[in-house]
Protein backbone atom coordinates (compact mmCIF):
# COMPACT_ATOMS: atom_id res chain seq x y z
CA UNK A 1 0.00 0.00 0.00
CA UNK A 2 1.20 3.50 -0.81
CA UNK A 3 1.92 5.00 2.61
CA UNK A 4 1.42 8.74 2.86
CA UNK A 5 2.59 8.93 6.46
CA UNK A 6 3.75 6.51 9.11
CA UNK A 7 1.89 5.81 12.37
CA UNK A 8 5.05 6.19 14.44
CA UNK A 9 4.80 9.93 13.91
CA UNK A 10 1.34 9.94 15.49
CA UNK A 11 3.02 9.18 18.80
CA UNK A 12 4.79 12.55 18.65
CA UNK A 13 2.29 15.43 18.56
CA UNK A 14 4.76 18.13 17.59
CA UNK A 15 2.46 20.92 16.46
CA UNK A 16 -0.90 22.34 17.46
CA UNK A 17 -2.99 19.67 15.78
CA UNK A 18 -1.08 17.86 13.01
CA UNK A 19 -3.16 14.72 13.34
CA UNK A 20 -6.28 16.65 12.34
CA UNK A 21 -4.85 18.18 9.20
CA UNK A 22 -6.92 16.10 6.80
CA UNK A 23 -9.91 15.29 8.98
CA UNK A 24 -10.46 18.54 10.83
CA UNK A 25 -13.77 19.01 12.55
CA UNK A 26 -15.05 20.95 15.56
CA UNK A 27 -16.49 18.94 18.41
CA UNK A 28 -19.04 21.35 19.82
CA UNK A 29 -22.79 21.36 20.17
CA UNK A 30 -24.46 24.17 18.17
CA UNK A 31 -25.21 27.11 20.47
CA UNK A 32 -27.80 29.84 20.25
CA UNK A 33 -26.66 32.51 17.81
CA UNK A 34 -24.66 35.02 19.82
CA UNK A 35 -23.31 37.13 16.97
CA UNK A 36 -25.09 39.61 14.78
CA UNK A 37 -22.65 40.02 11.91
CA UNK A 38 -20.05 37.80 10.19
CA UNK A 39 -17.98 38.73 7.17
CA UNK A 40 -15.75 36.10 5.52
CA UNK A 41 -12.96 37.25 3.25
CA UNK A 42 -10.69 34.99 1.18
CA UNK A 43 -7.01 35.85 1.57
CA UNK A 44 -3.84 34.46 -0.12
CA UNK A 45 -2.46 30.95 0.44
CA UNK A 46 -5.84 29.35 1.20
CA UNK A 47 -6.53 31.49 4.26
CA UNK A 48 -9.67 33.32 5.29
CA UNK A 49 -10.44 36.25 7.55
CA UNK A 50 -13.60 35.86 9.59
CA UNK A 51 -14.70 39.25 10.96
CA UNK A 52 -17.23 38.86 13.77
CA UNK A 53 -19.41 41.37 15.61
CA UNK A 54 -20.99 40.30 18.91
CA UNK A 55 -23.77 42.48 20.42
CA UNK A 56 -23.01 44.57 23.49
CA UNK A 57 -25.72 42.77 25.49
CA UNK A 58 -23.93 39.45 24.92
CA UNK A 59 -20.69 41.00 26.16
CA UNK A 60 -22.51 42.18 29.28
CA UNK A 61 -23.91 38.70 29.80
CA UNK A 62 -20.45 37.10 29.60
CA UNK A 63 -18.96 39.86 31.76
CA UNK A 64 -21.53 39.10 34.47
CA UNK A 65 -20.79 35.37 34.22
CA UNK A 66 -17.06 35.98 34.61
CA UNK A 67 -17.63 38.29 37.56
CA UNK A 68 -19.82 35.66 39.23
CA UNK A 69 -17.24 32.93 38.56
CA UNK A 70 -14.48 35.02 40.13
CA UNK A 71 -16.70 35.84 43.08
CA UNK A 72 -17.32 32.13 43.74
CA UNK A 73 -13.65 31.14 43.50
CA UNK A 74 -11.94 34.09 45.20
CA UNK A 75 -11.04 34.25 48.88
CA UNK A 76 -10.23 37.77 50.11
CA UNK A 77 -9.18 39.07 53.48
CA UNK A 78 -12.24 39.85 55.58
CA UNK A 79 -14.55 37.65 53.47
CA UNK A 80 -15.17 33.95 53.31
CA UNK A 81 -14.55 32.23 50.00
CA UNK A 82 -17.37 33.10 47.59
CA UNK A 83 -18.81 35.78 49.87
CA UNK A 84 -16.98 38.91 48.70
CA UNK A 85 -19.38 41.45 47.11
CA UNK A 86 -19.23 41.97 43.34
CA UNK A 87 -17.96 45.55 43.68
CA UNK A 88 -15.03 44.27 45.78
CA UNK A 89 -14.23 41.57 43.19
CA UNK A 90 -14.43 44.18 40.45
CA UNK A 91 -12.01 46.44 42.30
CA UNK A 92 -9.68 43.50 43.05
CA UNK A 93 -9.36 42.23 39.45
CA UNK A 94 -10.19 45.31 37.43
CA UNK A 95 -12.72 45.74 34.63
CA UNK A 96 -10.22 45.13 31.81
CA UNK A 97 -9.16 41.77 33.23
CA UNK A 98 -12.75 40.57 33.49
CA UNK A 99 -13.57 41.93 30.04
CA UNK A 100 -10.63 40.03 28.53
CA UNK A 101 -11.72 36.79 30.22
CA UNK A 102 -15.26 37.37 28.95
CA UNK A 103 -13.87 37.99 25.45
CA UNK A 104 -11.97 34.69 25.54
CA UNK A 105 -15.15 32.83 26.46
CA UNK A 106 -17.12 34.53 23.71
CA UNK A 107 -14.51 33.61 21.10
CA UNK A 108 -14.38 30.00 22.33
CA UNK A 109 -18.17 29.76 21.98
CA UNK A 110 -18.79 31.84 18.87
CA UNK A 111 -15.94 30.85 16.52
CA UNK A 112 -16.65 27.06 16.49
CA UNK A 113 -20.33 27.82 15.94
CA UNK A 114 -19.52 29.98 12.92
CA UNK A 115 -17.27 27.22 11.53
CA UNK A 116 -20.15 24.76 11.78
CA UNK A 117 -22.89 27.07 10.51
CA UNK A 118 -20.89 28.46 7.60
CA UNK A 119 -19.37 25.02 6.83
CA UNK A 120 -15.86 26.45 6.81
CA UNK A 121 -13.23 23.83 5.93
CA UNK A 122 -10.69 25.11 8.45
CA UNK A 123 -7.59 23.00 9.05
CA UNK A 124 -5.77 24.77 11.84
CA UNK A 125 -6.31 26.88 14.92
CA UNK A 126 -7.16 30.49 14.10
CA UNK A 127 -5.08 33.56 14.84
CA UNK A 128 -7.38 35.93 16.72
CA UNK A 129 -7.12 39.71 16.58
CA UNK A 130 -9.47 41.67 18.84
CA UNK A 131 -10.41 45.01 17.32
CA UNK A 132 -12.99 46.24 19.86
CA UNK A 133 -13.57 45.04 23.42
CA UNK A 134 -15.20 47.61 25.66
CA UNK A 135 -18.04 47.54 28.13
CA UNK A 136 -21.43 48.52 26.66
CA UNK A 137 -20.06 48.26 23.11
CA UNK A 138 -20.25 45.58 20.45
CA UNK A 139 -17.33 43.12 20.65
CA UNK A 140 -15.41 42.79 17.38
CA UNK A 141 -12.68 40.33 16.48
CA UNK A 142 -11.07 38.86 13.36
CA UNK A 143 -10.11 35.19 13.11
CA UNK A 144 -7.54 34.27 10.46
CA UNK A 145 -7.47 30.56 9.59
CA UNK A 146 -6.23 28.20 6.89
CA UNK A 147 -8.82 26.31 4.88
CA UNK A 148 -8.67 23.35 2.53
CA UNK A 149 -7.67 24.83 -0.83
CA UNK A 150 -10.11 24.83 -3.72
CA UNK A 151 -8.80 22.96 -6.76
CA UNK A 152 -10.06 21.02 -9.77
CA UNK A 153 -9.29 17.35 -10.16
CA UNK A 154 -7.96 16.19 -13.53
CA UNK A 155 -9.55 13.21 -15.31
CA UNK A 156 -7.97 10.82 -12.81
CA UNK A 157 -9.80 7.81 -14.24
CA UNK A 158 -8.29 8.41 -17.67
CA UNK A 159 -4.86 9.08 -16.14
CA UNK A 160 -5.01 5.84 -14.14
CA UNK A 161 -6.06 3.94 -17.23
CA UNK A 162 -3.05 5.31 -19.13
CA UNK A 163 -0.61 3.68 -16.70
CA UNK A 164 -0.18 0.07 -17.76
CA UNK A 165 2.33 -2.30 -16.18
CA UNK A 166 2.56 -5.94 -17.15
CA UNK A 167 1.76 -8.23 -14.24
CA UNK A 168 4.57 -10.74 -13.53
CA UNK A 169 3.43 -14.31 -14.15
CA UNK A 170 6.53 -16.38 -13.40
CA UNK A 171 9.62 -16.66 -11.22
CA UNK A 172 12.81 -17.69 -12.99
CA UNK A 173 14.92 -20.61 -11.79
CA UNK A 174 17.77 -18.16 -11.19
CA UNK A 175 15.59 -16.03 -8.89
CA UNK A 176 14.49 -19.14 -7.03
CA UNK A 177 18.04 -20.43 -6.54
CA UNK A 178 19.32 -17.03 -5.36
CA UNK A 179 16.55 -16.89 -2.75
CA UNK A 180 17.20 -20.46 -1.60
CA UNK A 181 20.90 -19.66 -1.17
CA UNK A 182 20.02 -16.56 0.86
CA UNK A 183 17.80 -18.69 3.14
CA UNK A 184 20.57 -21.26 3.62
CA UNK A 185 23.13 -18.58 4.46
CA UNK A 186 20.73 -16.90 6.86
CA UNK A 187 20.25 -20.22 8.67
CA UNK A 188 24.05 -20.59 8.91
CA UNK A 189 24.31 -17.13 10.49
CA UNK A 190 21.65 -17.95 13.07
CA UNK A 191 23.26 -21.31 13.89
CA UNK A 192 26.66 -19.63 14.33
CA UNK A 193 25.22 -17.00 16.66
CA UNK A 194 23.40 -19.61 18.77
CA UNK A 195 26.56 -21.78 18.97
CA UNK A 196 28.59 -18.82 20.24
CA UNK A 197 26.00 -18.25 22.97
CA UNK A 198 26.03 -21.94 23.91
CA UNK A 199 29.86 -21.88 24.08
CA UNK A 200 29.73 -18.98 26.52
CA UNK A 201 30.97 -16.25 24.18
CA UNK A 202 30.35 -12.99 26.03
CA UNK A 203 29.49 -10.88 22.97
CA UNK A 204 28.35 -13.21 20.18
CA UNK A 205 28.30 -11.78 16.68
CA UNK A 206 26.31 -12.66 13.59
CA UNK A 207 28.82 -13.54 10.83
CA UNK A 208 28.39 -11.71 7.52
CA UNK A 209 30.86 -13.60 5.30
CA UNK A 210 29.19 -16.99 4.97
CA UNK A 211 30.49 -18.85 1.90
CA UNK A 212 28.18 -20.86 -0.32
CA UNK A 213 29.81 -24.14 0.62
CA UNK A 214 29.47 -23.37 4.35
CA UNK A 215 25.70 -23.00 4.13
CA UNK A 216 23.62 -26.06 5.06
CA UNK A 217 22.59 -28.34 2.19
CA UNK A 218 19.06 -28.08 0.90
CA UNK A 219 17.66 -31.41 2.08
CA UNK A 220 14.30 -32.70 3.24
CA UNK A 221 15.62 -32.67 6.82
CA UNK A 222 16.74 -29.04 6.47
CA UNK A 223 13.44 -27.67 5.10
CA UNK A 224 11.54 -29.51 7.82
CA UNK A 225 13.28 -27.23 10.34
CA UNK A 226 11.87 -24.17 8.55
CA UNK A 227 8.17 -24.95 8.83
CA UNK A 228 5.52 -27.44 7.90
CA UNK A 229 7.34 -28.82 4.88
CA UNK A 230 8.00 -32.49 4.14
CA UNK A 231 10.25 -32.30 1.11
CA UNK A 232 12.52 -29.89 -0.72
CA UNK A 233 9.95 -29.83 -3.52
CA UNK A 234 7.26 -28.60 -1.12
CA UNK A 235 9.57 -25.87 0.14
CA UNK A 236 10.63 -24.75 -3.34
CA UNK A 237 6.97 -24.52 -4.39
CA UNK A 238 6.18 -22.28 -1.42
CA UNK A 239 9.22 -20.06 -1.99
CA UNK A 240 8.32 -19.70 -5.67
CA UNK A 241 4.75 -18.70 -4.75
CA UNK A 242 6.01 -16.12 -2.23
CA UNK A 243 8.46 -14.69 -4.75
CA UNK A 244 5.71 -14.34 -7.36
CA UNK A 245 3.42 -12.62 -4.85
CA UNK A 246 6.23 -10.24 -3.93
CA UNK A 247 6.98 -9.41 -7.57
CA UNK A 248 3.29 -8.76 -8.26
CA UNK A 249 3.02 -6.62 -5.14
CA UNK A 250 6.04 -4.56 -6.20
CA UNK A 251 4.55 -4.07 -9.67
CA UNK A 252 1.25 -3.02 -8.14
CA UNK A 253 3.02 -0.52 -5.88
CA UNK A 254 5.03 0.81 -8.81
CA UNK A 255 1.83 1.40 -10.78
CA UNK A 256 0.23 3.16 -7.82
CA UNK A 257 3.19 5.50 -7.54
CA UNK A 258 3.08 6.26 -11.27
CA UNK A 259 -0.67 6.92 -11.10
CA UNK A 260 -0.18 9.23 -8.11
CA UNK A 261 2.66 11.09 -9.85
CA UNK A 262 0.56 11.54 -12.99
CA UNK A 263 -2.40 12.94 -11.05
CA UNK A 264 -0.08 15.21 -9.03
CA UNK A 265 1.46 16.51 -12.25
CA UNK A 266 -1.95 17.38 -13.69
CA UNK A 267 -3.36 18.99 -10.52
CA UNK A 268 -2.76 22.66 -9.86
CA UNK A 269 -3.11 23.94 -6.31
CA UNK A 270 -1.40 26.11 -3.74
CA UNK A 271 -0.67 23.88 -0.75
CA UNK A 272 -1.14 25.76 2.55
CA UNK A 273 1.99 26.16 4.67
CA UNK A 274 0.29 24.58 7.68
CA UNK A 275 -0.14 21.31 5.76
CA UNK A 276 3.47 21.32 4.61
CA UNK A 277 4.68 22.00 8.15
CA UNK A 278 2.49 19.19 9.49
CA UNK A 279 3.99 16.78 6.96
CA UNK A 280 7.47 17.95 7.94
CA UNK A 281 6.59 17.22 11.57
CA UNK A 282 5.57 13.71 10.58
CA UNK A 283 8.75 13.18 8.56
CA UNK A 284 10.83 14.41 11.48
CA UNK A 285 9.04 12.13 13.95
CA UNK A 286 9.58 9.18 11.63
CA UNK A 287 13.25 10.13 11.24
CA UNK A 288 13.68 10.34 15.02
CA UNK A 289 12.08 6.93 15.47
CA UNK A 290 14.32 5.33 12.83
CA UNK A 291 17.49 6.85 14.29
CA UNK A 292 16.62 5.87 17.86
CA UNK A 293 15.70 2.32 16.78
CA UNK A 294 19.19 2.07 15.29
CA UNK A 295 20.60 2.80 18.74
CA UNK A 296 21.87 6.29 17.88
CA UNK A 297 20.84 9.55 19.49
CA UNK A 298 19.45 12.18 17.13
CA UNK A 299 21.88 14.82 18.45
CA UNK A 300 24.89 12.57 17.75
CA UNK A 301 23.61 11.72 14.29
CA UNK A 302 23.14 15.38 13.38
CA UNK A 303 26.57 16.22 14.78
CA UNK A 304 28.26 13.51 12.73
CA UNK A 305 26.29 14.42 9.62
CA UNK A 306 27.08 18.11 10.20
CA UNK A 307 23.45 19.04 9.70
CA UNK A 308 20.76 20.77 11.73
CA UNK A 309 17.09 19.94 12.09
CA UNK A 310 16.17 23.05 10.12
CA UNK A 311 18.52 22.07 7.28
CA UNK A 312 16.90 18.65 7.08
CA UNK A 313 13.41 20.17 7.12
CA UNK A 314 14.41 22.47 4.26
CA UNK A 315 15.74 19.48 2.33
CA UNK A 316 12.55 17.50 2.96
CA UNK A 317 10.17 20.37 2.17
CA UNK A 318 9.51 19.46 -1.51
CA UNK A 319 8.62 15.90 -0.50
CA UNK A 320 6.44 17.19 2.36
CA UNK A 321 4.58 19.48 -0.05
CA UNK A 322 4.08 16.57 -2.46
CA UNK A 323 2.69 14.37 0.33
CA UNK A 324 0.30 17.05 1.53
CA UNK A 325 -0.89 17.73 -2.01
CA UNK A 326 -1.43 14.04 -2.70
CA UNK A 327 -3.44 13.57 0.48
CA UNK A 328 -5.70 16.47 -0.45
CA UNK A 329 -6.21 14.91 -3.88
CA UNK A 330 -6.99 11.48 -2.42
CA UNK A 331 -9.48 13.03 -0.01
CA UNK A 332 -11.28 14.83 -2.82
CA UNK A 333 -11.39 11.70 -5.01
CA UNK A 334 -12.78 9.74 -2.05
CA UNK A 335 -15.47 12.39 -1.47
CA UNK A 336 -16.35 12.57 -5.14
CA UNK A 337 -16.90 8.80 -5.19
CA UNK A 338 -18.62 8.62 -1.78
CA UNK A 339 -15.90 6.39 -0.36
CA UNK A 340 -15.84 5.86 3.39
CA UNK A 341 -13.72 3.52 5.52
CA UNK A 342 -15.62 0.56 6.95
CA UNK A 343 -16.44 1.40 10.59
CA UNK A 344 -16.04 -2.19 11.80
CA UNK A 345 -12.63 -2.47 10.15
CA UNK A 346 -11.60 0.86 11.67
CA UNK A 347 -12.53 -0.36 15.16
CA UNK A 348 -10.78 -3.68 14.59
CA UNK A 349 -7.56 -2.02 13.43
CA UNK A 350 -7.81 0.60 16.18
CA UNK A 351 -8.01 -2.10 18.83
CA UNK A 352 -4.85 -3.79 17.53
CA UNK A 353 -3.02 -0.50 17.19
CA UNK A 354 -3.82 0.63 20.73
CA UNK A 355 -2.58 -2.72 22.05
CA UNK A 356 0.73 -2.18 20.27
CA UNK A 357 0.95 1.52 21.25
CA UNK A 358 -1.01 1.87 24.52
CA UNK A 359 0.33 5.39 25.14
CA UNK A 360 -0.81 6.72 21.77
CA UNK A 361 -3.59 9.27 21.50
CA UNK A 362 -6.68 7.25 20.57
CA UNK A 363 -8.22 9.94 18.37
CA UNK A 364 -4.95 10.39 16.46
CA UNK A 365 -4.74 6.63 15.98
CA UNK A 366 -8.30 6.54 14.67
CA UNK A 367 -7.57 9.34 12.18
CA UNK A 368 -4.43 7.53 11.04
CA UNK A 369 -6.38 4.30 10.42
CA UNK A 370 -9.24 6.09 8.66
CA UNK A 371 -6.75 7.89 6.43
CA UNK A 372 -4.86 4.71 5.52
CA UNK A 373 -8.03 2.73 4.81
CA UNK A 374 -9.47 5.56 2.73
CA UNK A 375 -6.25 5.92 0.74
CA UNK A 376 -6.30 2.18 0.08
CA UNK A 377 -9.90 2.37 -1.17
CA UNK A 378 -9.02 5.19 -3.55
CA UNK A 379 -6.08 3.30 -5.05
CA UNK A 380 -8.05 0.08 -5.34
CA UNK A 381 -10.65 2.04 -7.30
CA UNK A 382 -8.02 3.67 -9.54
CA UNK A 383 -6.41 0.30 -10.26
CA UNK A 384 -9.64 -0.94 -11.83
CA UNK A 385 -9.51 1.61 -14.64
Amino acid sequence: MLIIWDFRCVLKRARASPSRVFFFYVKVAPMNKKYKKVEIKNTPKSTIEVSVTVPAEVVSEYFTKQLKKLQESTELKGFRKGKAPENVILREYGENFILNKAGEDIINDVYPTIVLEKKLKVIDRPIIKITTLEKNKDFKFVATATVIPEFDLPDYKKLAQSIKLEKPETVTDKELQETLLHIRKQKARIDSFEKQKADGVEHPKVPTDIKDEDAPKLTDEFVQTLGEFKTVKDFEKKVREDLLNEKQSQTREKRRIQIADKILEKTSMEVPDVLIEAELDRLWAQFESDIQNAGVSVDNYLKQAKQTQEELRTKWRPDAEKRAKLQLILNKIAKENSLLPDSEKVEHELSHLMQAYPDADRESARIYIETMLLNEQVFEMLEKF
